[in-house]
């Protein structure tokens, strides 16, 4: 890990991503197998996750004609990631050179690292990627968040917002 930076608002959270829970790996078949539903509404797509999560990163990554080099979207911003897919093929991407994700509903956060294998994301090159669990945007200080932007240029930057976090009764988003 001394070539890539994880970082989180929670410590732990860095902690728990160095040594993962051994539940991880039978949680990530369970979501592939069954899916994820929470209130009704599934946080993925239930043919083919990985094929609309390509098509929404592709999307979200869009660069417009006659953009400069310095100006390719190299860094996204994820308002919810739901259970992983899009994040996955994120840091599949090697034009992604960071990636920050806020996610304010601990079970969701949960599954989204399940599915990820970081010693896969880091063996193909330096990523950097910042999860800042925010469980009530409202009172928690977003000023943790900040560092992620640093020395960064603002028109490389996307926004990916994962739309059934937003559709959930009661989030947070």
């Amino acid at each position: 890990l001394a070539h890539h930076r994880i970082s989180s608002g929670n410590e732990q959270n860095i902690e728990t991503l160095k040594n993962p829970d051994p539940t991880w790996e039978s949680r990530a078949v369970t979501i592939a197998n069954e899916g994820f539903e929470k209130h009704g509404i599934y946080y993925h797509s239930r043919r083919d996750p990985q094929r609309e999560a390509q098509s929404q990163i592709e999307h979200t990554l869009a660069s417009e004609e006659g953009r400069t080099n310095d100006q390719i979207k190299k860094h996204i911003v994820f308002l919810g990631a739901g259970v992983g897919y899009p994040l996955k093929e994120a840091l599949e991407r090697s034009q992604v050179e960071s990636v920050l994700v806020i996610e304010t509903d601990p079970e969701v956060f949960y599954n989204c690292l399940s599915q990820i294998n970081f010693s896969a994301v880091f063996s193909k090159g330096s990523k950097e990627i910042y999860f800042y669990y925010c469980p009530d945007p409202n009172i928690d200080p977003l000023e943790n968040i900040l560092p992620f932007f640093q020395n960064k240029n603002l028109d490389a930057f996307s926004v990916y917002q994962h739309r059934p976090s937003f559709q959930v009764p009661g989030s947070l988003f």
